[in-house]
C-alpha cells in the first residue's frame, strides 16, 4: 500500500509542477506579443488586423479595384517574413450621375443602368451626389439641354451640385433573334455609351465610352435584362477607371474651376480678363469656355475654365488681387459659388478702369480706382441656385 501512495503523491507533484511551468511559460510569451513580436510566433496572416482583412476582401470582391483612399495592405510571404504593398492613390472626386439630358424619358433600360451604375460606383468608394435617381435633377438638366447641349447642361448641373465630375450615359437595346441555344433562344444586345465630364470645363475626360453586351434567355424580357445588366457593369468599370485617372491628374496639376465674369463690357474686355487670370500664381490652363455679349435678355457673361492649385477660397483671393493690382484695376465682387465655381461681378462706375474694345481708357488708374478696387468683397451664396 505504501508504494502505491508514494507513487500517487509523486504523480500529483509532477502534475502540479507541469501546471506551474505552463503558467509561467504563457506569462513569458504575452510580453513578447505586446511588444510587436506576434508575426514571429506563427503565420503572419493569423495576426493581421480585422481592418486590413476587410480591405483585402473588399478589393477581391471588386475585381481588384481598390478605392483610391491611400490604404495600406499587409501580406506575408512566409512564417515571420512580412512584405507590405501600399496603394498610393488620389482622393476620388464628388460625382454626379446623369442619364443623357437630351432624353425626355429617363425610364426603362436607362433607369436600370442608372441603378447598377451607381451601386457599382458606391462599392468602389466613389462619393456620389445622387446615389438614388432624382427625377427633378434629370428634368432640370433636360430643360437646360434644350437651349444648349446635353454635355453643357450636364456640366452645369455638376457645378450646381458641387460635383467635380459628371458621368452621363444612355442605353439602347436591340433584339437579335435566335441565339443558337434552344433552351434560351432569345438574344438581345445592349449598348451603353457616355462620357466622364469635368464639371468646371465641360470637357470629356478621354473619348466616349461605348460598350456592347449580349444576353440570352427563355423570353425576350429575360434576355434584354441580362444584356442591360452586363453592359451596365462593363460601363461602370470603364467609368471608374477614368474617374480614378482624373483624380490622379488633379493631384498632379490642381483642381478644375470655372471663373464666371458678370457685367462684362465687351469682347475686348473679356479677352483682357482672361489674360489677367493667366497671370494668377498657381493657375494654369485658362481656357475660354463660353461668352455672351450683346443679348438684351441676358447679362453679359464670360466664363473661363482654369486649373488652380488651391481651394476655391484661395482662388477668390488670388483673382481679387489680380483685378485690383497690376496694369488693370477694376472694381469687382468676387465670391465662391460652391466648390468649383468663382463668380466675379464687375463694376464700371466712373471713367477710370473702364475698358473699351479691349484697350484701357485714357484716364489714369491711380486716381481713385485702386482705392475703390480694394473694397472688393468675398462672400458665400447657395451653391445650388442661380447656376
Amino acid at each position: 500500500m505504501f508504494p502505491k501512495r508514494a507513487l500517487a503523491s509523486g504523480g500529483y507533484l509532477i502534475a502540479s509542477t507541469c501546471v506551474l511551468l505552463g503558467f509561467f511559460w504563457a506569462a513569458s510569451i504575452s510580453p513578447a506579443a505586446d511588444s510587436g513580436l506576434k508575426p514571429h510566433l506563427g503565420k503572419g496572416s493569423d495576426w493581421q488586423s480585422r481592418e486590413v482583412g476587410l480591405l483585402a476582401r473588399d478589393s477581391a470582391a471588386l475585381g481588384g479595384d481598390v478605392p483610391a483612399s491611400g490604404a495600406s495592405i499587409s501580406t506575408t510571404a512566409g512564417v515571420g517574413i512580412a512584405s507590405t504593398a501600399s496603394t498610393i492613390a488620389a482622393v476620388l472626386p464628388r460625382v454626379l450621375v446623369l442619364i443623357d439630358p437630351s432624353l425626355a424619358s429617363p425610364w426603362g433600360v436607362n433607369y436600370a443602368v442608372f441603378k447598377r451604375l451607381t451601386a457599382s460606383l458606391e462599392k468602389r468608394g466613389v462619393p456620389l451626389v445622387n446615389p438614388r435617381f432624382n427625377q427633378a435633377i434629370h428634368w432640370t438638366a433636360h430643360q437646360q439641354a434644350k437651349s444648349s447641349t446635353a454635355r453643357a447642361a450636364a456640366a452645369r448641373m455638376g457645378l450646381s451640385y458641387q460635383a467635380a465630375v459628371v458621368i452621363t450615359f444612355s442605353c439602347k437595346t436591340l433584339k437579335m433573334g435566335f441565339g443558337g441555344d434552344l433552351e434560351r433562344p432569345y438574344l438581345f444586345r445592349a449598348t451603353v455609351s457616355g462620357y466622364v465630364l469635368e464639371a468646371a470645363s465641360g470637357r470629356a475626360f478621354k473619348q466616349m465610352i461605348i460598350v456592347h453586351r449580349l444576353g440570352n434567355g427563355v423570353d425576350e424580357q429575360e434576355s434584354e435584362e441580362q444584356a442591360v445588366s452586363l453592359a451596365a457593369d462593363a460601363f461602370a468599370r470603364e467609368a471608374f477607371i477614368r474617374v480614378n485617372e482624373w483624380a490622379h491628374r488633379r493631384e498632379e496639376r490642381g483642381d478644375p474651376f470655372l471663373v464666371r465674369f458678370l457685367a462684362v463690357a465687351d469682347y475686348g474686355e473679356a479677352r483682357v480678363l482672361r489674360k489677367v487670370l493667366e497671370g494668377v500664381p498657381s493657375l494654369s490652363a485658362a481656357v475660354q469656355k463660353s461668352i455672351s455679349i450683346g443679348d438684351p435678355e441676358v447679362e453679359n457673361t464670360s466664363e473661363v475654365s482654369v486649373i488652380y492649385k488651391g481651394s476655391v477660397e484661395g482662388l477668390c483671393v488670388a483673382v481679387r488681387r489680380a483685378l485690383a493690382g497690376g496694369t488693370i484695376s477694376l472694381v469687382a465682387s468676387v465670391r465662391p459659388r460652391g466648390r468649383h465655381l468663382v463668380e466675379v461681378r464687375l463694376s464700371h462706375d466712373g471713367p477710370a478702369g473702364k475698358l473699351k474694345g479691349g484697350e484701357l481708357g485714357s484716364d489714369s488708374f491711380t486716381n481713385g480706382m485702386v482705392q475703390r478696387a480694394s473694397t472688393a468683397t468675398v462672400g458665400v451664396r447657395s451653391p445650388v441656385s442661380g447656376n
